[in-house]
């Protein structure tokens, strides 16, 4: 028997009068009734899952609303023998009362529809990104979009994303989810296989029974439309993650320069919607909302209406909009056509995507004539400014990434032991630190060493673990033995015996897997731990995960050891703190986060 092919299920409460705490729990019966009654008149595997258009605009909803029924929601979106009651496709919480605390509880929500949810909209809401829980909300709700393969369109306008927080989290999380390759997202037949297509086949795979395939068999239809786009007629294959999304609206979100400054990174490799997606059906809701995007001016992400902004970050955007064209080979186009005019090279082309990195540049007139606007000298000029602005207005510890550079430099110029270039001949032996380090409170190596490790303590990933019992006074380390160990159960365990102490304290402390002593511990560190050890616990200490790469952090060790930096900073102390805090990130390359884009 073929699967029966259930209706869309729209659940929208515009004409009802109920609004608030009342609707909320009309809503939760509703996607109760729906998920009860699913399967009763066929079995589950004969029947399909119903598209599901939750639409809450315009009707107080707060926080406690939203949770009233978010665990029905997730409920309804449960997977029975390889299909779930509903399919989310649309959700529209436009004009409510909502906080990041209702982004965290959509975390779940987006990643269990992330094969079939298309549009969400929680724009003119009370969403701001101030506090570190709101900052961890925030960060969860983005990150919730890293499996996403069919979202056309995020619209967060009308919020409150001032200062640099809500862009740099924003920023973080595109740069660490799936890269987008054009010459991945559309071939001519769309049937081609690519490897990325078989893990997204064995993925879904894995989740469904062989009687599901409706689900597949719905994305399937989606990447199969013969409409042409602007490419020629080539269909969609290859789209997963917040990268991927074709429209993301910040309009009107009270938009700084410091949001800017983080923004420009994300426009600057974002690709246009006519490369990120297929062309929709005419007469559709989505053609409907592409001819106004056109009509708009809307040409993937929006930043309209951010009154906030100065000239210098108007400029900055305008630039990276600019660089944005040379990824996929436009030219300047003009607004009155919303046409493009493409390239003889392909969008995929090697050759294309490898020069529109490395420079940017096109002819602009003027009234004089003609002159050359070098947009990658203009941006890092421009950016250079805004940085500095942002350290002035807002302080390095409004930015987590650097204020996590900064902490790692304060620890590991601490603790570990200088490395004095052979060049010069000052001595910097008795050179004071400077007074331009986060707030720490100055303390002694074995204290901040302390510190640093009762924080890893429980980090399985640290590999060090430490196991302390009472006060002691600085360790030594005994012999270790000269062949390695063979049980798997003593993983390389070490004992560390404190002298000098009546009550002999000891910290057991686990060694890397090596039979080679040497890196094993360095005898020129405290505690003889090796520089390996250390790493991981500066990661722990300044809360650095996922914000640094590795090759920063070797920077940022690298320069704290070169005690000869220290005499530069003194130099600049005649300088604003900001300017000091600016030259140091400039040298240790932390001002943004590694972008990776497609091989």
């Amino acid at each position: 028997m073929a699967p029966f092919k259930a209706s869309t299920v729209k659940l929208k409460y515009t004409n009802r009068k109920s609004d608030g705490l009342r609707l909320a729990e009309i809503v939760a019966k509703d996607l109760r009734k729906h998920t009860a009654g699913f399967g009763k008149k066929n079995t589950v595997a004969e029947t399909n899952s119903a598209p599901l258009e939750l639409d809450l605009g315009n009707k107080e909803q707060t926080d406690v609303c939203i949770e009233t029924f978010a665990e029905s929601l997730l409920e309804a979106l449960e997977l029975r023998e390889g299909v779930s009651p509903l399919r989310l496709e649309e959700l529209s919480f436009r004009n409510n009362k909502l906080t990041t605390a209702t982004l965290k509880l959509l975390a779940p929500v987006i990643h269990a529809a992330r094969f079939d949810i298309r549009y969400i909209d929680l724009s003119h809401n009370h969403i701001r990104v101030a506090t570190r829980e709101e900052a961890e909300d925030f960060a969860a709700f983005i990150h919730a979009f890293a499996g996403c393969e069919l979202m056309r369109r995020l619209d967060m306008s009308g919020n409150d994303f001032s200062g640099p927080l809500a862009m740099e989290i924003l920023l973080r999380e595109y740069c660490l989810q799936q890269p987008v390759d054009p010459s991945l997202l559309y071939h001519p037949t769309g049937m081609e296989t690519t490897d990325y297509g078989q893990d997204m086949l064995s993925e879904r795979t894995n989740m469904l029974s062989i009687s599901s395939h409706t689900r597949d068999k719905c994305c399937l239809e989606e990447t199969k439309d013969p409409g042409s786009s602007v490419a020629g007629l080539k269909v969609c294959t290859r789209r997963r993650g917040l990268r991927s999304i074709p429209y993301i609206l910040l309009k009107d979100t009270k938009l700084d320069d410091a949001g800017a400054l983080h923004l420009s990174y994300i426009l600057e490799h974002h690709y246009w919607p006519q490369y990120l997606m297929s062309k929709p059906k005419d007469g559709s809701k989505e053609a409907r909302r592409k001819e106004e995007d056109d009509v708009n001016g809307c040409f993937g992400i929006v930043f309209s209406g951010n009154w906030s902004l100065s000239p210098h970050g108007s400029k900055l955007l305008e630039y990276a909009n600019a660089a944005r064209a040379q990824l996929v080979g436009l030219q300047p186009f003009s607004q009155a056509e919303h046409s493009f005019q493409w390239n003889s090279t392909s969008p995929g082309s090697r050759l294309m995507r490898s020069s529109s990195t490395s420079s940017h540049s096109f002819l602009s007139d003027d009234t004089n004539g003609h002159r050359v606007v070098d947009i990658s000298t203009s941006m890092q000029s421009l950016r250079m400014r805004l940085q500095r602005t942002t350290l002035e207005m807002h302080g390095v510890q409004s930015v987590q990434l650097w204020h996590a550079a900064m902490k790692i430099l304060y620890a590991a110029r601490v603790i570990l032991p200088p490395i004095v270039p052979k060049h010069g001949s000052r001595t910097v032996a008795d050179v004071s630190m400077p007074s331009i380090m986060p707030d720490v409170p100055e303390k002694t190596t074995l204290l901040i060493a302390r510190k640093c490790m009762e924080q890893v303590t429980n980090a399985s990933r640290v590999n060090c673990a430490i196991a302390r019992t009472k006060t002691s006074r600085i360790p030594v380390v005994v012999g270790y033995p000269s062949k390695q160990v063979k049980s798997a159960q003593a993983d390389h365990v070490s004992q560390i015996h404190s002298q000098g102490n009546d009550n002999n304290s000891s910290l057991n402390v686990a060694t890397p897997a090596s039979t080679d002593k040497g890196a094993m511990y360095d005898p020129a560190n405290p505690m003889n731990l090796p520089t390996a050890i250390w790493r991981k616990i500066f990661i722990e200490y300044a809360e650095s995960a996922n914000l640094l790469s590795d090759e920063q952090i070797d920077k940022v060790i690298r320069y704290a050891r070169d005690r000869s930096n220290i005499i530069a900073e003194m130099h600049s102390q005649a300088k604003g703190q900001s300017h000091q805090v600016w030259h140091i990130l400039e040298q240790i390359d932390c001002f943004t986060y590694e972008l990776k884009m497609a091989d």
